[in-house]
């Protein structure tokens, strides 16, 4: 390891007994000579170096940036010496074994020749699952052994670091050169034919590595008390071996110790103590859960790549547990209901913090999980419905604190659109909108979504969220908005077409039907449309039949069990029947001359049939004949008495008002057809053959007066 002051990340591995090292840091690396005295310009992760010089066994890099750098140099070989793992297997399996660390030797100092040579060499070994599992055996190795350096344990190795937290550097240091060397080298594709799963093996054993590092070097009591409850968990006789120790020497379970922090977190918050000691030392439990994830999630951003050759579609990974999951929301609600109430304003700053960054590690495991698993699968959804469930609960309390950057961040990294929208509202940022509409694919129409569901139409067509064109698009399915946006726009014949089509479609309310027909026609004429045009004509029926139904008699609508102010649209068959049907007790000429306008409508509505047009005539002539009484007691009528019948009148009442009488006015025989009717009002055939000859000689005198043909 190189360490140096002012710079993080920078190590110089320097092949003992040589002037040749690996500059590295995290992302990329240089292969140096150093030799004093002799300039070699590198520059890594922006880092300038300007010369390397060897002064009495120590390196000192001049760089750019901070100057002088001292690096104190460990030798390499030293670092991966004690490698060789025992085994009980038979002498083939020792052989591939002995030439994998070889191999695995030659790759850390850069003995590329030796190392090709010898990787041949194990390749061709007939069975090739026995290179995966050397490979295995490795990374298992690499994580459990215990310390080669500390006399604890029973080791001796000096070269290798004692203090814990350098331990744990040492084991993640080796298991990153054993996954960059399976996967550098044409190792790879052959041992995860053997075993797929292995590369996603050695990168788990990094991250608990990572986590072990971070749990061990708190000074958290809690935290503390958890390591101890774990050791006890794992059952060691620890002896002069510390909790610490036991759990080091178990980190493939490392966490069995979430669970007994979780335990104890629990039991402080049961004890309801408000106590500022108690309220710190839970936090610091917090912030450790917190710091543990951020590592693990950093490491895989970093070592991206290798996770996408390692994770196949439905792997899963030790943080793909619900009690893991759980578990870091468990620290959210701790920190933001718990603790957030007991700090000052600098403590209430870094909970909040804290806070968004266990949102971000809770919600990147969810994204992380989904994108493995399949689309279909009903187990996907489930998951899916859970995430977008807790994503709401998790965001929810920042937008309630009005912390609107920590809540605007979160939901656009999640894509939480609906709550963007909303964010953007109370703060009344539109230029922010719109800028998420732009760099988001679909985030425009969750928006125009919200703005309906909460009732905000007028906001939907004036907040500008994207370009017109895709309101437009939007508004296709939205007609009952449509016509407002078409309006705006100035494009007044298609706003008219869409608001005839709404108000013939209108079912609820009347009132709402003679709306939108009315601001139709006005629509159509601002256009400059013929007032004779057929659309014109049509949308004047369509008042016409409103205006009828609007000027039934009140106690027809009452008797019907109709709302006079909150009626809906009636068709003009129905109106008819109420106009002469039962419901009108009092049938008067004006009855009369309502339901023959309503049935030259009918005449002219294409969803009327023509056998329902016939009945509809009939019924209008029965109910006037039935309405006066000389026709039921069949007195012998004569022409002065026939003109003063209602029958009479109704017809003269058309006439006058220029309708083409014969056509809405039944023949006798038409009238006569349906003799059953006639037969329930005359008991005798007397009675019945006396109706019809006053019938006939009603229509004669009729047709003698040029009103009808006989």
């Amino acid at each position: 390891n190189a360490e140096y002051g002012g710079v993080e990340g920078v190590k110089l591995l320097l092949q003992p007994g040589t002037d040749v090292g690996l500059l590295h840091s995290e992302n990329e690396c240089h292969i140096v000579t150093l030799t004093s005295g002799v300039t070699v310009p590198v520059v890594l992760d922006g880092l300038e170096i300007i010369s390397a010089v060897i002064n009495s066994g120590d390196i000192n890099l001049i760089t750019k940036q901070h100057g002088l750098v001292k690096l104190l140099v460990k030798d390499i070989k030293a670092a991966v010496s004690n490698l060789n793992i025992s085994s009980s297997e038979g002498d083939e399996y020792k052989t591939v074994e002995k030439k994998f660390v070889g191999v695995f030797k030659c790759f850390i100092e850069f003995n590329e020749t030796q190392e090709q040579a010898t990787l041949q060499e194990i390749l061709g070994t007939d069975d090739v699952g026995m290179v995966s599992r050397v490979v295995s055996e490795t990374g298992e190795y690499l994580i459990s052994a215990t310390p080669a350096a500390d006399p604890r344990w029973g080791g001796s190795d000096a070269n290798l670091p004692v203090t814990l937290g350098l331990q744990i550097d040492e084991r993640i240091r080796r298991l990153k050169g054993l996954l960059q060397f399976v996967v550098a080298t044409s190792f790879y594709d052959n041992i995860v034919a053997a075993d797929d799963n292995i590369a996603l093996r050695l990168l788990q054993h990094v991250e608990k590595c990572l986590v072990a590092k971070i749990l061990c070097g708190s000074s958290c009591a809690l935290l503390r008390r958890a390591i101890n409850e774990s050791a006890a968990i794992f059952k060691l006789e620890t002896g002069q071996i510390s909790s610490e120790d036991v759990v080091f020497s178990n980190i493939k379970k490392i966490e069995v110790v979430y669970g007994a922090l979780a335990e104890g977190q629990n039991s402080v918050l049961s004890s309801k103590t408000e106590e500022e000691s108690v309220m710190q030392d839970l936090f610091a439990s917090v912030e450790v859960v917190q710091q543990t994830f951020d590592a693990v999630l950093s490491w895989r951003a970093q070592s991206h790549q290798l996770y996408e050759l390692a994770l196949k579609p439905g792997t899963l990974t030790w943080c793909d547990t619900d009690e893991i999951r759980t578990m870091i929301t468990a620290q959210v609600h701790i920190a933001m209901e718990t603790v957030l109430n007991e700090v000052d304003e600098e403590g209430r700053y870094q909970v909040l913090l804290v806070s968004a960054s266990l949102v971000e590690s809770v919600l990147k495991l969810y994204q992380d999980l989904l994108s493995r698993l399949p689309s279909a699968d009903e187990k996907t959804a489930s998951l899916q419905s859970e995430f977008e469930r807790r994503r709401n609960t998790l965001i929810q309390p920042f937008v309630d604190l009005k912390v609107y950057q920590i809540a605007f961040t979160l939901a656009e990294q999640f894509k939480y659109f609906s709550l963007l929208v909303q964010l953007c509202e109370e703060t009344k940022d539109m230029v922010k909108l719109r800028s998420l509409s732009a760099a988001h694919p679909g985030f425009a129409e969750v928006a125009y979504n919200w703005y309906l569901a909460q009732g905000k139409q007028s906001r939907l067509l004036t907040a500008n969220v994207a370009e017109p064109q895709q309101l437009t698009k939007f508004l296709t399915s939205q007609p009952h908005l449509k016509w407002i946006h078409q309006l705006g726009s100035k494009d007044y014949t298609t706003a008219g077409q869409t608001l005839a089509q709404l108000g013939g479609e209108e079912k609820e309310k009347l009132s709402r039907k003679k709306t939108l027909l009315s601001i139709s026609k006005l629509a159509y004429l601002a256009d400059g449309e013929d007032p004779d045009s057929e659309q014109i004509r049509t949308l004047n029926r369509h008042l016409e039949l409103v205006t009828h139904q609007e000027r039934l008699k009140p106690e027809v609508v009452e008797r019907a069990g109709l709302l006079s102010d909150n009626m809906a649209p009636m068709s003009c068959p129905d109106l008819i029947r109420l106009c002469v049907g039962d419901y009108n007790n009092n049938l008067e000429d004006i009855d009369i001359k309502k339901a023959l306008d309503l049935l030259q409508e009918a005449a002219e509505d294409e969803s009327v049939s023509n056998e329902v047009f016939e009945r509809l005539r009939l019924d209008i002539w029965r109910a006037v004949i039935e309405k006066d009484e000389w026709w039921r007691k069949c007195y012998l009528a004569t022409p002065d008495q026939i003109e003063q019948t209602l029958f009479y009148r109704a017809v003269i009442l058309a006439y006058n008002s220029g309708m083409l009488v014969s056509h809405f006015l039944p023949t006798v025989d038409q009238l006569l057809g349906d003799m059953g009717t006639w037969g329930q009002l005359f008991s005798e055939d007397r009675q019945m053959k006396q109706f019809e000859y006053i019938l006939r000689s009603g229509y004669e005198q009729m047709s003698n007066l040029g009103l009808v043909n006989h």
